[in-house]
């Protein structure tokens, strides 16, 4: 399983998704613990999403959710796992997808990420679309947001484009004056 460790590094260097997917999967039993597990399963998730393999991402970002410890991987293979049936036409499972989010909203163990948490559900309520509910989660977004600045960025650029679109031009320039400029990403 080692050999398989290097290969997959391997062909990830050398852009060969598909094989370093293959590769990653069998080394998996090289997990020293849960949470190492977790870590390869979430990028084995990402390594099938590039190859268009949207079921087996799906089913790896929800084996990483499982396994992990650290509530942001939580967040993250939550996130991406909802993001597998954006492209989709299956406005059933982009419902659950908006509502999980919601419901991780509300638990305690991620309270410090609800800004992350809304302004991804936002960003799923667009694909509906359902405008009115995005801004809500928008907002939702900002008001939680304490420090991360690249999201409250984020949220305020997408207030700012609804509200443009909309015709609102005195909303959509306050938006847009809320952007704080000393964030570089």
């Amino acid at each position: 399983n080692d050999s398989d460790e290097v290969n997959a590094y391997w062909y990830f260097k050398q852009s060969g998704y598909d094989s370093a997917a293959a590769h990653l999967e069998k080394a998996l039993t090289n997990a020293d613990d849960k949470q190492d597990k977790s870590r390869r399963e979430f990028l084995l998730a990402q390594l099938y999403e590039m190859n268009g393999q949207t079921e087996k991402a799906s089913e790896y970002y929800v084996k990483a959710s499982k396994h992990t410890v650290d509530p942001l991987l939580d967040i993250y293979a939550r996130l991406n796992d909802a993001k597998m049936y954006r492209t989709g036409d299956n406005i059933q499972e982009l419902d659950n997808s908006i509502a999980t989010l919601l419901k991780m909203a509300k638990k305690d163990k991620f309270e410090a990420y609800r800004d992350i948490v809304y302004y991804s559900a936002a960003q799923l309520l667009l694909q509906r679309p359902d405008t009115n509910a995005a801004i809500i989660n928008f907002d939702k977004s900002v008001k939680y947001n304490e420090n991360n600045i690249t999201y409250k960025n984020k949220a305020f650029l997408q207030l700012g484009d609804i509200a443009y679109k909309r015709k609102m031009y005195k909303m959509a320039a306050n938006m847009y004056d809320s952007l704080q400029l000393s964030d570089t990403t």
